[in-house]
């Protein structure tokens, strides 16, 4: 977690003027394309269950360097939530990779 803090690609989620999670990523390759690859990306407890998952990856996605990286991140297979939020933020699933570009 400290590489993505250095980086400056961590992010506090707060909702309701509480902390309520993190997402961070760090830039690298993934399958020959540049990408701000997920790292951490958490809700607490009592911030699931809302729909906020998308708009996580869409706000991170927002936040990041707008240098023509996507942002791209591994979800379990068996993770039926995530997947679900990342296709209502716009991700694609590429052959289990789901993708974002960082810029609108």
């Amino acid at each position: 977690m400290q590489d993505t803090i250095d980086a400056g690609t961590m992010f506090d989620v707060i909702w309701s003027g509480q902390w309520s999670g993190y997402a961070g990523t760090l830039a690298k390759t993934k399958n020959g394309l540049p990408a701000q690859s997920v790292q951490e990306m958490l809700l607490a407890p009592y911030a699931r269950g809302y729909g906020f998952g998308s708009s996580l990856s869409i706000l991170l996605a927002r936040h990041l360097p707008a240098d023509g990286r996507v942002l791209s991140g591994t979800i379990h297979g068996e993770n039926r939530g995530a997947q679900t939020a990342a296709r209502r933020a716009g991700r694609h699933d590429i052959g289990g990779w789901w993708w974002v570009p960082t810029v609108n």
